[in-house]
């Protein structure tokens, strides 16, 4: 069964998760640009205290005028200072409020710069094992979600709140010392509310979780449809309409799941919006009250109003904000539980000797994939001498390309299940780079680099070739390719791929390109995975030419169902149900008359009618 640090699951958070979150999200900011985010948090903290200015000001030109108009009198020196602070206060908030969206804007491309940067670097580090578990594709999507702009907002939402109870404790303090009755339960409708919205955001979160899964076979349906790929089969096959069904079918279900939230939502905000509107009522009412029997001044009653207003605005977005807050690091929460998967497979731990003989060494190796209980391998002795060339053969499922990958140190084998050796010494005592250097591996599906034709071959040791066209030039042409870059509209520096380019390959090409590269790193140990399946005879032909020569000091491990590919190579291992049946030469396992022979026999008269 697959370990327990590959498995990532769902947690319920709590508030000392939420903090931590914070945290390490402020951390992250803070570590991005200091400069952003400190004109961020002193703006929004400065602007907050503006609509207790704004309505101390208000009240006391109200109670400047009132005494003009009793005084009979049109001299409005006395109000110069109070109006250009007013004018000056909306000036700075326009400003402020300038820069906050620069500042905001700035450090989302910074942000959304760094996460994705980190997100595909931390991916490339884990297991391969890490994604056979589907739930571990859920949370990749849920986290990559909030990558940059979106991861923003749960910091973004952080200074909101700073700020938002900042402006809440000065206009609390104003109205406090205008009317201490009623204030404080205005001040106390705000907990009930931040509750309510703390479990409507875990329940918003609980609901992503089991969205998912159908969200992504969603989007995978999409694909399908839009795949260049795909285009043809759905056409022929009609598929569109099935396609199309199970996708509107999804989209609906993910509907229904999200219904129940906003139900809940939309009660949950009514209720509030009227508890706090009768509060509200009452405050004013007592202070209108009291401005009519004389006991508190109209500027006063004016300036108690307008924080009254700007307090209930305030309540409002502090909800709002923790809200936000509160479903942000929920969901962030998957972003961090990503971030903290590590490998068990460490890349710079352990031994570095020198260069690799290239002697590998299975002793009774088996293997079990992550979630299956039935074991791929079981039990595998095998040894290859440096410098030998061997084929893994078998039918579809016997443990051919696990075998390879496990030889790759893509898996290592169960804790239980044997040892893996390089020239003696267990792979697990080495350092995973340093044994990665001394592989060249082309796996089934070769990867497609839409770069330049010279990038891509460079991509196999691209510190030693990079910029250097003679040397490229002739790895290319001992590999056999050169033909195919030769007849490029511009040579080795075209563009390959119709993505960015105006050049596509064949798979056949593309296969090619991919053992060229290969071969261009100089490794002392090539493993090739179906290297010629989408190859015809003669490009078959070719290609083991020049394998044989640029591979005759190093040790080969080839997966292949072609035996006109194998039986040239020093020895075959035969496979079946993940165990080693039969070992030999083409001529020895041909004479044991067993599975390789009869696997050979049937092949070949397929080949030759």
């Amino acid at each position: 069964m697959a370990p327990s640090k590959q498995r990532l699951k769902p947690k319920d958070l709590n508030w000392r998760d939420l903090a931590t979150n914070g945290r390490r999200a402020l951390g992250m900011c803070w570590e991005t640009s200091r400069w952003y985010l400190s004109a961020l948090i002193g703006t929004s903290l400065a602007a907050s205290t503006f609509p207790a200015a704004l309505a101390g000001l208000a009240g006391y030109l109200v109670t400047q005028v009132e005494t003009l108009v009793v005084a009979k009198s049109d001299d409005l020196t006395s109000l110069v200072p109070a109006l250009g602070a007013f004018a000056g206060i909306m000036l700075l908030s326009g400003i402020m409020q300038a820069l906050r969206a620069y500042c905001d804007s700035m450090l989302s491309a910074h942000m959304d710069l760094r996460i994705t940067k980190q997100l595909a670097a931390h991916s490339t580090e884990l297991d391969l094992a890490f994604f056979q578990l589907p739930e571990n594709h859920n949370v990749i999507m849920r986290g990559a979600q909030y990558a940059g702009r979106d991861f923003l907002k749960f910091v973004l939402s952080m200074i909101s709140i700073g700020a938002e109870v900042f402006q809440f404790v000065t206009l609390f303090g104003v109205m406090m010392w205008i009317q201490p009755i009623f204030t404080p339960i205005l001040a106390l409708l705000v907990l009930p509310m931040l509750a309510f919205r703390w479990g409507l955001s875990k329940m918003q979160y609980k609901i992503n979780i089991a969205q998912t899964s159908k969200a992504r076979l969603k989007t995978y349906y999409s694909v399908e449809l839009t795949r260049k790929e795909a285009i043809p089969v759905v056409k022929i096959f009609e598929l569109a309409p099935i396609l199309l069904e199970r996708f509107e079918a999804l989209g609906r279900d993910l509907i229904d799941l999200d219904q129940r939230l906003y139900r809940r939502s939309a009660i949950g905000q009514a209720v509030g919006t009227a508890a706090f509107a009768l509060a509200f009522l009452a405050a004013a009412a007592w202070a209108v009250q009291e401005t009519l029997v004389g006991a508190l001044a109209l500027g006063s009653l004016v300036t108690y109003l307008t924080c009254a207003q700007r307090f209930r605005t305030c309540t409002a977005k502090v909800t709002k904000f923790a809200a936000e807050m509160f479903k942000n690091s929920l969901f962030v929460q998957n972003l961090y539980d990503l971030f903290d998967a590590t490998p068990e497979i460490q890349t710079e731990a352990g031994l570095s000797p020198g260069p690799a003989k290239g002697r590998i060494e299975l002793r009774d190796v088996s293997f079990h994939y992550p979630g299956i209980d039935d074991a791929t391998i079981r039990g595998v002795d095998l040894d290859i001498r440096p410098g030998e060339t061997i084929a893994l053969v078998g039918p579809n499922g016997a443990g051919k390309t696990t075998l390879a990958h496990l030889i790759a140190r893509l898996y290592d084998a169960d804790s239980d299940g044997g040892r893996v050796l390089l020239d003696g010494t267990d792979v697990r005592d080495l350092s995973a780079r340093y044994y990665y250097d001394q592989i060249a591996y082309v796996g089934q599906i070769p990867v497609r680099f839409e770069t330049t034709a010279e990038e891509s071959l460079a991509f196999g040791d691209f510190k030693r070739l990079k910029g250097d066209r003679k040397k490229i030039e002739e790895i290319a042409k001992k590999a056999g390719v050169d033909s195919i870059i030769e007849k490029l509209p511009s040579g080795y520096d075209t563009i390959l791929g119709r993505r960015f380019g105006e050049q596509d390959l064949s798979g056949g090409e593309w296969q090619r390109l991919a053992v060229a590269r290969a071969l261009a790193k100089d490794a002392p140990i090539l493993i090739l995975d179906e290297p010629t399946a989408n190859l015809d005879a003669r490009s078959e032909f070719e290609l083991f030419t020049a394998l044989r020569e640029m591979t005759r000091d190093k040790t080969a491990i080839i997966v292949s169902h072609r035996f006109a590919t194998v039986r040239s190579a020093d020895r075959i291992v035969v496979m079946d149900e993940g165990e080693i049946i039969e070992i030999g030469s083409h001529d020895e396992l041909m004479e044991l008359d067993g599975m390789y022979s009869s696997l050979y026999k049937i092949q070949h008269r397929a080949l030759n009618g």
